[in-house]
């Protein structure tokens, strides 16, 4: 199955290891801090922190070739999710809980599509 890249904007708090940079990361005198189609790793977070950055734009392909999840919408659901939460889950049945309600979310997006 072929995958559609679409560009997704992600609070930098959710960014994950292997994420790919859609557009590159400017200053404000736009000089390319960060080019596009980088892949992304979790020190890249402290960078963006120090450069003032909240939030970038991520590839991600519309349908997961392994699950059929539309990955798009998974991480608009994690990042609905995240809004709410002040906590960090700690143990085994706080995760479950939260990856619960973030399907629970992405099918609420999925249905609303």
């Amino acid at each position: 199955m072929n995958t559609l890249n679409m560009p997704i904007e992600v609070n930098i708090e959710n960014i994950e290891n292997g994420m790919v940079l859609a557009k590159a990361i400017t200053s404000k005198m736009g000089q390319v801090l960060l080019g596009a189609d980088v892949k992304l790793e979790i020190k890249h977070k402290n960078l963006f922190k120090l450069w003032g950055i909240k939030s970038i734009t991520i590839q991600t392909s519309e349908v997961s070739e392994n699950e059929g999840i539309n990955q798009g919408l998974m991480l608009i659901a994690k990042q609905e999710f995240m809004k709410n939460i002040v906590w960090e889950p700690q143990s085994i049945f706080e995760k479950e809980i939260m990856e619960i309600s973030i399907l629970s979310i992405y099918h609420t997006l999925v249905k609303s599509k």
